[in-house]
């Protein structure tokens, strides 16, 4: 069967690399920090910082904040995992809420 590993890969969607300190809630009560990696219209990327059994049974959220210099807004993202390589999380987003930080 002939392939071609110089095809690129076709996504739905255009991945945006990035580098955002994300904390993922499990059940409103476990959280486990992390590292958002990559996000697209259909979903991120979240790399944890240390490798544990998460129950994903359970309701997931994403919380994370951007910087201050374009008004510091804060965000939770209740999200579904999709993908599960070691110690991370890929996920699509379902509902996206953000605050303003007064920080």
């Amino acid at each position: 069967m002939p392939t071609n590993i110089n095809k690129p890969k076709q996504r739905r969607y255009i991945r945006y690399p990035i580098e955002l300190a994300a904390v993922l809630v499990v059940d409103n009560r476990l959280k486990f920090d992390g590292v958002i990696l990559d996000f697209c219209l259909g979903g991120f990327f979240l790399a944890l910082k240390s490798p544990e059994q998460i129950p994903l049974d359970k309701a997931i959220k994403v919380q994370f904040s951007i910087a201050a210099a374009t008004g510091g807004e804060q965000y939770e993202i209740d999200a579904r995992p999709c993908i599960l390589p070691a110690a991370a999380l890929a996920s699509r987003s379902t509902t996206c809420r953000g605050t303003h930080s007064t920080r």
